[in-house]
Parts: C-alpha cells; sequence; structure tokens
C-alpha cells in the first residue's frame, strides 16, 4: 500500500477543512423550502391560435430559470393539446407558457403545470377551451339603400360566432381598402349584418369578412386565408335624392367587372364549409336595362355570379350564387 503526501488538499469535498455540524445526526437532513408557482386562471383561445400565458415562479434556496428543466406542463386531452405544444419561457421569475393546440382542433382540456426544485412539486391546474372557428362562409354585399356612402355586409356563419367561446362580441373582422391600394382597413368584433360607412362615391373598394383568429394561422397577424371577396363599385345613392329619383330608367352600359372579383376562393380544408366558384368568370359587357325598382340584377355566363345595380346602372356588388 503506497500513500502519497502532497502539498495541497485533494479533497473535493473540502478536506481537512470540512467538518460537519455538531447537532448532526446520521440519516436527518434540513428539508429545502418548497418552490411557489403562482395561480393561473382558466383560459379561453381560437382554434389553430397560438397563445401565451403569464406565470410566477419562486424558491428560495434553488437557483430556477424559467425552463421545461423546473416546469413542466400536461394535458388531460393529448388530441386537442400535448406536451410538445406547451413550451415555457420568460425569465425568472416571470414565466410564459405558450399554448400550441393542434391543428383544426377544439374543445376542453385540464392542464396541470408543475413545478419541480428537485426536492419538492409545486402544482398549478387550469383549464383550457378552444373555440371553434367557422369561416364566414357566403359572403354578400348590398347597397345600403337610404344611407349616402355606405353599404351593407352580410355572411352565412354569423349566428354560430355570436358570443362563441364567451365572448359578447363578434368574433369576425370587416377587411376592406380602396382597390389598387395594399393597406386594409379592419373593423374587429363585428357580427353580421353589418354596414360600412364612410365610403366615396365613385371609388371601388375590395371587401372581405374573416375570422377573429384569420383561420389557419397560427401566432400572425398576417391575414391567410381569403374568403370570397368582391368590388364594391359605382356611386351611391340615397332614395330621397334627386338623382335618385329623377334619373331615366334607360338601357344603360355595364361596367366591366374585374376578373379579380370572381378569382378568389376560400382556402380548403376538411373543416369548414367549401366556397368554390370557377375562376377566372368572363366579364358581363354590354347593355341592360336599369331595373324599377332598383336593384336590378344579371348573372354570369356560369350562373355563380350575381351582379347588382342601382337605377343609374352602376354595378353596386357581386353575389356568390
Amino acid at each position: 500500500m503506497f500513500v502519497v503526501v502532497t502539498g495541497c488538499d485533494l479533497n473535493p469535498l473540502g478536506g481537512s477543512k470540512s467538518k460537519l455540524d455538531k447537532l448532526f445526526e446520521p440519516g436527518k437532513h434540513i428539508s429545502s423550502a418548497p418552490p411557489v408557482l403562482g395561480a393561473i386562471a382558466d383560459y379561453i383561445m381560437d382554434e389553430n391560435d397560438v397563445q401565451s400565458i403569464p406565470f410566477t415562479i419562486s424558491d428560495p434556496d434553488t437557483f430556477m430559470v424559467c425552463s421545461l428543466v423546473f416546469v413542466k406542463a400536461t394535458s388531460t386531452n393529448d388530441t386537442l393539446i400535448d406536451s410538445s405544444g406547451m413550451v415555457v419561457g420568460g425569465t425568472y421569475p416571470n414565466c410564459t407558457l405558450t399554448l400550441s393546440p393542434k391543428q383544426f382542433q377544439y374543445g376542453l382540456s385540464d392542464i396541470t403545470v408543475d413545478l419541480y426544485d428537485f426536492w419538492t412539486h409545486a402544482i398549478q391546474n387550469f383549464k383550457l377551451t378552444v373555440v371553434h372557428i367557422l369561416s364566414p362562409g357566403s359572403f354578400l354585399i348590398t347597397d345600403a339603400e337610404g344611407q349616402d356612402r355606405s353599404v351593407d355586409l352580410t355572411w352565412q356563419n354569423a349566428p354560430y360566432m355570436i358570443g362563441a367561446g364567451g365572448f359578447t362580441s363578434g368574433v369576425y373582422t370587416v377587411y376592406y381598402r380602396v382597390a389598387g391600394t395594399t393597406t386594409y382597413t379592419s373593423i374587429s368584433h363585428v357580427t353580421s349584418p353589418y354596414t360600412v360607412t364612410g365610403l366615396t362615391n365613385g371609388i371601388e373598394y375590395d371587401f372581405y369578412v374573416n375570422a377573429r383568429n384569420s383561420i389557419g394561422t397560427r401566432n400572425s397577424q398576417v391575414v391567410q386565408a381569403q374568403p370570397t371577396r368582391f368590388k364594391f363599385r359605382g356611386a351611391e345613392f340615397i332614395s330621397a335624392s334627386t338623382q335618385y329619383e329623377n334619373t331615366p330608367g334607360l338601357a344603360t352600359t355595364i361596367k366591366t367587372v374585374n376578373a379579380t372579383m370572381v378569382a378568389n376562393a376560400i382556402q380548403v380544408d376538411a373543416n369548414y364549409p367549401t366556397i368554390s366558384y370557377s375562376a377566372p368568370e368572363n366579364p358581363i359587357n354590354g347593355n341592360f336595362p336599369a331595373g324599377t325598382p332598383p336593384p336590378s340584377a344579371v348573372t354570369t355566363p356560369s350562373g355563380k355570379y350575381k351582379v347588382y345595380m342601382n337605377s343609374q346602372g352602376n354595378i353596386l356588388s357581386g353575389a356568390g350564387q
């Protein structure tokens, strides 16, 4: 047996400099103070969306960070969301739990958040509700008779979405812009029918309606899904105006319908009603007598679009048929 003596203490635990407390008893230890996990309220979010929930953690005697090392989340409904769809982030002590439910899934799940400091656990539970979001479906623009520079928008699935998920206001957003421009004006939390006012006579507009979360767009402000879009054309007239009453009901050349108006179709997926129009349609040209009373209507060659006119022969709107 060889004993090597050096001038250095090689004991990594302290060697001669380490000593036991005078009150030490074998088999006993001092418990760590438990970690603290802040309460997390029940949460409601949209189908096909991604949201982050804030929460706090703390522990007086353990170095902690906002990570899956210390914090884990589990779900009672893996069909809706599983552990891969729950990611912990943020900066200690203010953490976030990012929730990414599986695409085109909706329903309920009980979520358990578990904070572990290698000695003890702190647990919080909350209920996650993922709201089913329908596309607007069939979309119609009509002249708002009796209101100057205004149009009425209606869409098919409006009754289903009123107050969905506990929200008291509508979940649809109306988008419109001057034709040829890139920036849309948006009006959020609306229900059908909805009147857009303050338009400019004689200016062409693009309109469409979308669900609040821009169906299929996860954690993005970019609207990708495009329900059927129509172009508003011609000047608006108030029923009581002399221009409306005195314009003779003669044959009037219908303005060409821009092919863009009939080229849009909703994105297809298995969960939503599909609106599929043949595109491009043949534009309507030629003469058509203004109707009495307005509006008059004429269909495109395929019969899938109907164009509405006021008494002056101006095209007011198109409607998917």
